[in-house]
């Protein structure tokens, strides 16, 4: 072919000590990964840096526990493992305990079908059908003034609502705007079995989501054919219980019997071999009779 290949070579140098040069030391590796734009923020002389805009979203930092009553209600026993006691009946529920925003603005909670929310920056002496407009959607609650200068509450929920089945009122005394908002409930339809599904983590789509094991659950209002699927399995589940109970009492007696059967037999044998009678325990212990029979 007569052509040459020469070979090619190349110098490796080390940019390093430029790169920190033409980018401060401060904020060199922020600024190579980033291409430049931590550089925008470099801090100038003596002055501090500012914090960030949005902190992290600590739980007990945007909500905490209170009765209907406002009284602070914090569990001072918790599961271990995070768990939460489920009540399906209304006579063993104990006190209502709310999620109230830190900000003081609402408290709620719910039940397995219905959410309750009490609006607690509604002025006083209003007169409801005159001075407020209340919007309910099947995913969006508001509650303002008619003339829409004042916005007490408003957001997108967490999950869907049936509003020709919710309900609001509200105390001109006290200034109290309480929501009854009734459940789609929609994940029980596929997951019936699943009672869990249909538990709000959070109120709305901007909130924190409440922890799990922070108050209990309150089953006591499913929807009728579930709790009566619950009740069934739960007879048929202690009818279950009660036999394999009693099966295993008389396995239990058919083995203790034809253990002391066994410890008989041994006793008579060893009488009849050496003529003295030796108690179970101490055949077991392998000790030997004194006197033999003499032939």
């Amino acid at each position: 072919l007569g052509r040459s290949i020469q070979a090619a070579s190349a110098e490796l140098s080390d940019i390093t000590e430029s790169v920190r040069a033409q980018q401060g030391t401060d904020d060199f590796e922020f600024s190579y990964l980033l291409g430049g734009k931590a550089s925008a923020g470099r801090v100038e002389g003596d002055q501090k840096p500012a914090r960030p805009k949005t902190e992290i979203e600590l739980p007990y930092k945007m909500y905490k526990l209170v009765l209907a009553d406002g009284s602070p209600c914090e569990r001072a026993e918790k599961h271990g493992f995070a768990m939460s006691r489920v009540y399906y009946s209304k006579a063993e529920l104990p006190d209502e305990v709310y999620a109230q925003l830190c900000d003081s603005s609402l408290r709620w909670r719910q039940s397995s079908d219905e959410v309750k929310i009490i609006l607690l920056q509604v002025p006083r002496g209003l007169k409801a059908s005159r001075d407020l407009g209340v919007q309910m959607l099947p995913d969006f609650v508001k509650c303002a003034s008619r003339s829409g200068e004042e916005v007490y509450f408003e957001g997108k929920l967490c999950r869907g609502i049936i509003p020709e089945q919710s309900m609001w009122e509200y105390d001109a005394d006290t200034g109290a705007l309480t929501f009854y908002l009734k459940k789609m409930n929609l994940e029980l339809l596929s997951k019936s079995y699943q009672h869990a599904e249909m538990w709000w983590p959070k109120l709305c789509v901007h909130h924190t989501e409440i922890q799990w094991d922070d108050y209990e659950k309150d089953y006591s209002d499913l929807p009728e054919p579930i709790m009566q699927q619950y009740e069934k399995n739960e007879i048929q589940s202690k009818l279950l219980n009660n036999l394999e109970y009693k099966e295993r009492l008389k396995n239990e007696a058919l083995q203790e019997s034809d253990e002391l059967r066994k410890r008989l037999r041994q006793e008579r044998l060893h009488e009849m071999r050496t003529g003295q009678s030796l108690s179970w325990v101490d055949l077991n212990q392998g000790k030997k009779s004194k006197k033999r029979i003499g032939l």
